[in-house]
């Protein structure tokens, strides 16, 4: 009976596979006061690791030190070696690219292509003027300016098909010969922009422009235009080649093709004040362009 009751609180005892010892032990490690010391030693090892990284950092200080102090400072000269090296090698990598240039235009000039004459209006309004137009600008401004504004007006009235026989006034005005502008006035007052309008009007501005300087310069070039008909509609043209191309100036050359100038209708509205016509002929066989003295089949006659 004693046996079977000393079983029984055997194994209501969890921890009777301790010795007692054990448990007294166990008893004193829980009532104690002890600190882990896996942390200080992680704290020391992250310390350690940072410090073994800077120590080629501090080499390189080291040995900037002990040459100030031996004074041996050879950094300049190091640096200098260093840079001249790179110099030569930059300098070898453009020679190379510059054959690689070369050997690149040879190819391309081996390809026979014709570049389309497509129209750029914001680039033909910026080459309307030419040189000249800066060289003559001061003397124009003190002393033809009224004489521009009122030319202005009128050929504008006569050219400018969207708003002919309604400008009012032009004004000119520059605050220096590199910075010289106009505006455009409707007969009711209000500006009209030159911005907002289309792109065949602005040529037609600067066209107008061109003629009014020409007529008040000093002397008479040759005027040169080219894609003289690439952004005007029909009625526009019409007006350009009735009343802007015959007295535009001295001499005026054209370059044009039949789809700007029409040998159906366009070109007989200015045969009159032809001189010489001349036409060129592309041989993409023979790689090379001829010339004959027509405007594409058709001849001037002689008046």
């Amino acid at each position: 009976m004693k046996q079977l009751q000393e079983l029984e609180n055997t194994i209501e005892d969890k921890y009777s596979f301790l010795n007692p010892n054990d448990i007294k032990r166990l008893n004193e490690l829980i009532y104690s006061s002890l600190s882990n010391p896996f942390i200080p030693l992680d704290e020391q090892r992250v310390r350690i690791n940072q410090e073994l990284h800077d120590i080629p950092r501090q080499r390189e200080l080291l040995k900037d030190y002990q040459r100030a102090l031996n004074g041996s400072d050879y950094t300049i000269i190091e640096l200098y070696e260093k840079n001249t090296k790179k110099i030569n090698e930059l300098k070898a990598t453009i020679e190379s690219k510059k054959n690689e240039i070369t050997e690149l235009g040879k190819k391309i000039a081996t390809y026979d292509y014709d570049i389309p004459q497509v129209p750029d209006p914001q680039y033909d309004l910026l080459c309307k003027l030419p040189d000249f137009f800066k060289q003559l600008s001061s003397k124009l401004l003190r002393a033809k300016k009224a004489s521009i504004e009122r030319m202005m007006r009128d050929q504008l009235n006569l050219n400018l098909v969207v708003y002919a026989g309604y400008i009012g006034r032009v004004e000119l005005s520059a605050e220096s010969t590199e910075d010289i502008s106009f505006k455009i006035y409707h007969k009711d007052g209000n500006e009209i922009y030159i911005s907002q309008l289309n792109a065949g009007a602005k040529q037609t501005v600067m066209q107008v422009l061109l003629k009014v300087l020409y007529n008040l310069g000093d002397y008479e070039p040759p005027v040169m235009i080219d894609t003289v008909m690439g952004v005007l509609d029909k009625e526009s043209r019409e007006v350009i080649l009735e009343r802007y191309f015959p007295d535009l100036a001295h001499q005026t050359i054209l370059l044009s093709t039949d789809t700007e100038i029409t040998t159906e209708r366009d070109f007989e509205k200015i045969q009159a004040y032809v001189a010489k016509t001349y036409t060129l002929h592309r041989d993409k066989a023979n790689q090379c362009t001829t010339i004959t003295e027509d405007y594409f089949g058709l001849r001037t006659q002689e008046y």
